[in-house]
């Protein structure tokens, strides 16, 4: 018996041991990692700011490609590096908006040189108070790398061992944010700049602001319409996480005790998103790919989306997502997608997400292609074999918009869609099309 306890006396020192070790070595590791991170990003942080120094010196767009290459890199690795450590990101979070926006205006900025497009004189201002922010950044980050280094202010393990306060880490990035009090407004053709996070939604411009309760009585007829018999619904409040696009939340449940969340915007009234959450999985169908299109166009026309036309769809166990856009004046309006979600094993729709037709959709003047249908054929590929071509307009990373050529066709025993600028002869996007059984996917 003494023996025993003996022997479990010696195991549980070994395995307490054993886990001070584990807890230990983990803890090395993450100090490793977060000392690594800042110097990583201490480096890209001067080399951004040794960067946008000499872009000023090369005028010609065939000599800014590289550069803005570089700073695209540097920058993204940089805010990659930086928003590793596990501090307070609140005390910096104008300085790794800062390095998203350098990242993201260079990339717009390479393109446009790719173009032969010179920089205008608002975006050589730009880069100049880039350049100001980017030295005074990269002061302050070395000076905190002397902390580590020199002084030892900078405690790592207490750090890794998330005692914040002590690390001394919180205070030294304050000084930081110090340094981007003023910083303002960046505005440039990138999904980072300011007014792109500003953008109102079209479809709801001059469309009144609705009560709790007309948003609850639309919502009770979508859902009819939808799942045939609702249980119960309850309001669940406000939706302010998108920035201009409020809206009213609610939670059902159907005849098959399925849960099911939806939103209805402030203004007009229009439905934004639904998603049913399934009670068990089913695994006989009772209709096809094509009745759920179909079921999906008119569930759509239904609610005020006209003119929809399926493009590319999923299938996923039990379910097909189909992805919509209005066809209007022959021409095909990507920017303003839906996505409707049908269950195949009861034909009910079981989700949707109307987000880019809420933002995007408004009345176009299709232009007057500049670059003549019978000229496609020289722009592509040898050997590209043309299946088909229609016009449509699509979404730029600026969100802004352009005219296009969508030209379908096979290379090399694979299928692509190749977007091309219907003035520029430009190819704005390249995809790859997958078809198998789960559907027709683009990537």
């Amino acid at each position: 018996m003494i023996i025993f306890l003996g022997l479990i006396i010696c195991m549980t020192q070994v395995i307490v041991k054993n886990k001070a070790g584990l807890i230990k070595n983990h803890s090395q590791l993450l100090k490793n990692n977060y000392e690594h991170s800042f110097y990583e990003a201490v480096n890209y942080m001067n080399d951004v700011d040794n960067l946008l120094t000499k872009v000023q010196l090369t005028k010609l767009p065939k000599q800014n490609i590289n550069m803005f290459a570089q700073i695209w890199r540097s920058s993204s690795a940089a805010h990659d590096n930086l928003s590793n450590l596990p501090y307070n990101h609140n005390s910096i979070m104008k300085a790794l908006k800062y390095l998203s926006q350098t990242s993201d205006f260079s990339y717009a900025m390479m393109n446009k040189s790719i173009d032969d497009e010179d920089l205008s004189a608002e975006e050589w201002e730009t880069l100049n108070n880039l350049k100001t922010y980017a030295q005074n950044l990269s002061k302050e980050m070395d000076t905190i790398l002397t902390d580590a280094n020199v002084s030892e202010k900078i405690n790592w393990d207490a750090l890794a061992q998330e005692n914040f306060d002590k690390s001394n880490l919180v205070g030294s990035m304050q000084n930081v944010n110090k340094q981007f009090q003023d910083y303002g407004e960046l505005i440039y053709d990138g999904p980072f700049s300011d007014h792109i996070q500003n953008l109102n939604p079209k479809m709801l411009v001059g469309k009144t602001e609705v009560s709790k309760l007309d948003a609850l009585e639309k919502a009770k007829k979508i859902l009819l319409r939808t799942q045939n018999e609702i249980k119960n619904i309850e309001y669940s409040g406000q939706v302010t996480s998108r920035k201009n696009l409020p809206a009213y939340s609610f939670t059902a449940k159907n005849n098959d005790d399925e849960e099911i969340y939806l939103e209805i915007t402030k203004n007009g009234a229009y439905p934004l998103l639904m998603i049913t959450a399934p009670t068990e999985k089913i695994s006989e169908n009772k209709i096809n790919s094509q009745e759920a299109i179909t079921t999906a166009k008119k569930f759509l026309a239904d609610n005020d989306f006209i003119n929809m036309k399926e493009s590319y769809y999923e299938r996923f166990e039990n379910y097909l997502t189909i992805n919509f856009a209005p066809f209007e004046n022959n021409l095909i309006m990507y920017p303003d997608l839906v996505k409707v979600k049908v269950n195949l094993a009861n034909g009910k729709i079981s989700g949707f997400e109307s987000l880019g037709y809420i933002m995007m959709h408004c009345e176009r003047q299709p232009n007057e292609p500049n670059l003549p249908y019978q000229l496609l054929d020289e722009l592509l590929p040898i050997g590209f074999e043309k299946l088909s071509t229609k016009r449509c307009v699509i979404p730029l990373d600026s969100k802004k918009e352009t005219f296009c050529y969508e030209v379908i066709g096979q290379f090399n025993e694979n299928k692509f869609i190749i977007y091309i600028n219907n003035d520029s002869g430009k190819f704005e996007k390249i995809y790859k099309l997958i078809e198998n059984e789960r559907g027709t996917l683009a990537e």
